[in-house]
C-alpha cells in the first residue's frame, strides 16, 4: 500500500501523542509519542481553596475538587484572636508560626483601680478607685481605701464627752480625761463655799464679815465670818488736837504732847531736829552749778551738784542753715537760709541756694523761638535745633505747591481741570467760578464763552457761591464752596454726607446732616459724596 512517504514503504505508523508513563493516572497505552502531559495526583490546584491546603499533598492536576475558598486567620476557639469566618490557620501557609494569641484575662477598665495594661480579655473583676486615708496611725484611716487622697487626720486626744465639764471640742478620741459636772456653791467667800464643786447651783450665802469675838473693842453681833481684824483695847493720846494723837488708839492713856512747829524733814535744807510738826517752812535743797562763769550757773541753787557746764559758742536759731544744736550761746554766726534747687544740672539751679526745696526742673533741650518751625513749647533750653519757619503752599495736590515750604500760608492755588492752562480764566479757589462750572459744566468741558463770564458776574453780585444738585423736583444745595469751616446742605430731603480726601480715605461722615464742620481738615481738595435713597452725588469742596 502507498503510504504517502516513499521511505516507510508499508510499515509507517502515525504518531499518536499522549503520556507514554504507565505510573501517571493520564497513562495512554496507544500513545507513542509523548506530549508531556503525565500527571500523578489530581486535586485541587489553587492556593486561594481550602481544598488545596487540606488534602495533604501538592496536586498537580487540578480534578475539580477546589470548591471552598479559604479564610486566614486564628481558627483556634480558645485563643483571643479567635476568627470565626477563617478556614485555615495563617500560619500554614506563612511561616508556620502560630497566629493565634493566648487570652489574658484581666481588667481591661483603664479607670478602674486594677486596671491591667498586659491583658487583651476582659475577666470583670475590676475595683473601682475607693479613696480614703490609708495610714492605719491615723484616726480616720479607712480600711476597704485603696488609694489615698491625703485627707488623713492625726489622733487628737481629749474629753469627747459632750455632757462633761471638760469637753474638748476639737478632740476626736477619747482619752478618759472628762471631768463630770459637781454642782454647788463656787464662791470661795460665801460661807457655803464647795471647793469640790466645780459648777455653781446658786445656792451660796453671803458672807458677812466682821469681828466676832465679844471680847474684842470691834466686836460684831451681826457678822457671820471672823474678817480677822478684831481689836484689843488700844491705849493711847486720843486727843486730835494734839501732837501724839494716836488714830488707832481706841482707849485714851494720858500721854498726850503738845505741837512743836518746824521743818522736820531731814533732807531738806532747813532741817529743824526739835520740831516735830512740820509748819510748811522747809526749804528744799536747791541743786546746781553755783560757779558764775559755768553756762548753767544757777543763782537760786544752795547746794552745788557738779553740773556746771561750759560755754559753747555757735548759732542758735533753729531755723539758720547753719544752726548748731550742740551750742549753747549764741555768736552772731548764724546764716539765713536760702531755699532752691541745689542740682547744677537742673535747668533751675540756683547757685546761691544753700537749701534744696525740690523745686528742680529737668532740663529739657529743643527750640525755643515761638515763632520757629520747630518750636517746641515743652523745652526750657535752647539747642540750636531752631528751624526758619518758611510759609507757601504745603499741599501736593495744589497747582503751586512749593516742596521747599513748611509752613501752609493758604495760598494754595488749585486747577479745576477744565479746558484751557491751569488757572484760566479762573483757579478753583475762586468761589464763583467754581459755582459757574458747578451750575453749567459746559464752561468747564467745552470753553469759557461770554455765558460763563456772564454767570461769574451775576455770581459775584450776588454771592451766588453754591452748587445745586437736582433730584426729582427737589434740590439739595452745597455752600459756600470753597470754605473754610462749615458746609451747608439746604434740602428737603435726608441726605447722608460722606467726605474723602485727595487719596480716597474717608475722613469724614455724618447722616442726615444739614451742616458739616470741615475746620479741623487739612487745607486742600475734597470729594463729598451725597447720598440719598440709594443714589450718590459726587461734589468736589475746597478747604482753605
Amino acid at each position: 500500500m502507498y503510504s504517502g512517504n516513499a521511505l516507510c514503504g508499508n510499515v509507517c505508523t502515525p504518531k499518536v501523542y499522549g503520556c507514554l508513563d504507565s505510573e501517571a493516572i493520564n497513562y495512554i497505552l496507544e500513545a507513542n509519542t509523548t506530549d508531556n502531559s503525565c500527571y500523578y495526583n489530581p486535586g485541587c490546584t489553587d492556593e486561594a481553596y481550602l481544598e488545596y491546603h487540606t488534602q495533604g499533598y501538592e496536586a498537580d492536576f487540578n480534578d475539580g475538587t477546589c470548591e471552598t475558598y479559604a479564610v486566614f486567620g486564628c481558627t483556634d476557639e480558645e485563643m483571643f484572636n479567635y476568627d470565626q469566618y477563617a478556614t485555615v490557620n495563617w500560619s500554614s501557609v506563612v511561616d508556620q508560626s502560630d497566629p493565634c494569641i493566648v487570652k489574658i484575662f484581666g481588667c481591661l477598665d483603664v479607670t478602674a483601680f486594677n486596671f491591667n495594661p498586659e491583658a487583651n480579655t476582659e475577666d470583670y473583676t475590676c475595683i473601682p478607685f475607693i479613696y480614703g486615708c490609708m495610714d492605719d496611725s491615723m484616726f480616720n484611716y479607712d480600711g476597704e481605701a485603696n488609694t489615698d487622697n491625703g485627707t488623713c487626720i492625726p489622733y487628737d486626744y481629749g474629753c469627747t464627752d459632750i455632757t462633761a465639764l471638760n469637753f474638748d471640742i476639737l478632740a476626736n478620741t477619747d482619752d478618759g480625761t472628762c471631768i463630770p459636772y459637781l454642782y454647788g456653791c463656787t464662791d470661795p467667800d460665801a460661807t457655803n463655799y464647795n471647793e469640790l464643786a466645780n459648777t455653781d447651783d446658786g445656792s451660796c450665802i453671803d458672807t458677812i464679815l466682821g469681828c466676832t469675838s465679844p471680847i474684842a473693842f470691834n466686836y460684831n453681833p451681826d457678822a457671820n465670818v471672823d474678817d480677822g481684824n478684831c481689836l484689843p483695847f488700844i491705849y493711847g493720846c486720843t486727843d486730835p488736837t494734839q501732837f501724839n494723837f494716836e488714830a488707832t488708839a481706841n482707849t485714851d492713856d494720858g500721854t498726850c504732847i503738845p505741837f512743836i512747829y518746824g521743818c522736820i524733814d531731814p533732807t531738806q535744807f532747813n532741817y529743824d531736829p526739835l520740831a516735830n510738826t512740820d509748819n510748811g517752812t522747809c526749804e528744799s535743797h536747791v541743786y546746781g552749778c553755783m560757779d558764775p562763769t559755768a553756762f548753767n550757773y544757777n543763782p537760786l541753787a544752795n547746794t552745788e551738784n557738779n553740773s556746771c557746764i561750759p560755754i559753747i559758742f555757735g548759732c542758735m536759731d533753729v531755723e539758720a542753715f547753719n544752726y548748731d544744736p550742740l551750742a549753747n550761746t549764741d555768736n552772731g554766726t548764724c546764716i539765713e537760709i536760702i531755699e532752691g534747687c541745689t542740682d547744677p544740672t537742673a535747668f533751675n539751679y540756683n547757685l546761691e541756694a544753700n537749701t534744696e526745696d525740690f523745686s528742680c526742673i529737668d532740663t529739657v533741650y529743643g527750640c525755643t523761638d515761638s515763632l520757629a518751625f520747630n518750636y517746641d513749647p515743652e523745652a526750657n533750653t535752647d539747642n540750636g535745633s531752631c528751624i526758619d519757619t518758611l510759609e507757601g503752599c504745603t499741599d501736593q495736590n495744589a497747582y503751586n505747591y512749593n516742596e521747599f515750604v513748611n509752613t501752609d500760608d493758604g495760598s494754595c492755588l488749585y486747577d479745576a481741570g477744565c479746558v484751557g492752562e491751569p488757572g484760566d480764566p479762573y483757579w478753583l479757589n475762586d468761589g464763583c467760578y467754581a459755582w459757574v462750572i458747578d451750575v453749567s459744566p459746559n464752561c468747564c468741558n467745552t470753553t469759557w464763552n461770554g455765558g460763563c463770564q456772564d454767570l461769574y458776574n451775576y455770581c459775584e453780585v450776588n454771592d451766588e457761591t453754591v452748587g445745586i444738585i437736582e433730584y426729582g423736583n427737589t434740590q439739595i444745595t452745597v455752600f459756600p464752596n470753597p470754605t473754610t469751616g462749615f458746609i451747608n446742605i439746604a434740602t428737603s430731603l435726608q441726605v447722608d454726607i460722606s467726605i474723602y480726601n485727595a487719596f480716597g480715605q474717608l475722613v469724614l461722615q455724618e447722616n442726615n446732616a444739614k451742616q458739616i464742620d470741615i475746620t479741623t481738615l487739612s487745607n486742600g481738595i475734597y470729594q463729598m459724596v451725597l447720598t440719598y435713597d440709594g443714589n450718590k452725588f459726587t461734589k468736589k469742596i475746597i478747604k482753605q
